[in-house]
């Protein structure tokens, strides 16, 4: 796989109609990237589905078809999970009929809720968020009482003792989670990505990396919003991170 399959476009439209969405993916798809959905967006919609039957359904289903209607299958469903176990469960079994990639939930919880996540993934990738990308120290302090890297780092190792092998970062953590040896049993998905002179927007400041960054200092993935959703050309913005990525990645070595 090469960088393009290693680059998630974050696909964050509320106001798009359906013909609007079939149309992005359709161009997106031949740089064999893959697509970060984020459940925020739902809302229920009554959908005549291809048996001609109409069921009520919700956008990030629909979204899913189309993506790989188009031909783009490597699909990071960004649930972020939170609840009982037992809750927990049966979401996890249904997002299983989805066909994603991998699916997000809150690395917060207690393990007994982490555990019920990884035992009914199935072909599902679970990822654990760490800590939200547009918390800061400040954020931590008054949230967690403690410093973000402490709970990002604390949060990384119970997914670890939980088996799960996939977590969602910035970049600003890969290298403490690289020297405690959490990155040599787990991918890092890094969220915050941009290149210079991108605006930040919703991210906190000091959680922003570039993609050369990311990607030497071990990220695995990276997930990307607006610098490409909101671009005059987004294909065109879209290889530009590659691009970076492969350069990046090729001179992985110097570091």
């Amino acid at each position: 796989m090469g960088m393009a399959g290693k680059l998630y476009i974050a696909d964050d439209t509320i106001c798009w109609t359906d013909k609007k969405r079939q149309a992005f993916y359709k161009s997106i798809a031949p740089l064999g990237v893959g697509l970060k959905y984020e459940h925020l967006i739902h809302r229920p919609r009554v959908f005549a589905y291809a048996s001609q039957v109409v069921v009520p359904t919700t956008e990030a289903t629909i979204a899913v078809m189309y993506a790989q209607q188009a031909g783009i299958w490597n699909i990071l469903y960004d649930a972020k999970l939170f609840g009982n176990p037992d809750a927990l469960a049966k979401a996890m079994r249904g997002i299983g009929k989805m066909g994603v990639w991998a699916c997000t939930f809150d690395a917060g919880m207690p393990s007994k809720n982490i555990s019920a996540i990884v035992e009914n993934a199935g072909a599902v990738r679970p990822c654990g968020v760490t800590v939200l990308s547009s918390y800061d120290d400040d954020d931590c302090i008054n949230e967690f009482s403690r410093l973000r890297e402490r709970v990002a780092l604390d949060r990384a190792w119970k997914l670890c003792r939980n088996k799960v092998n996939l977590l969602v970062c910035t970049g600003m953590e890969l290298r403490q989670f690289a020297e405690r040896g959490i990155l040599k049993n787990a991918d890092a998905v890094v969220v915050g990505v941009r290149q210079l002179g991108d605006r930040v927007h919703d991210h906190a400041p000091g959680n922003i990396v570039t993609p050369t960054y990311a990607m030497r200092n071990g990220a695995t993935h990276l997930v990307v919003g607006r610098p490409i959703m909101d671009a005059p050309d987004p294909v065109a913005a879209a290889e530009k991170f590659i691009d970076e990525m492969e350069t990046a990645a090729a001179n992985r070595a110097e570091i």
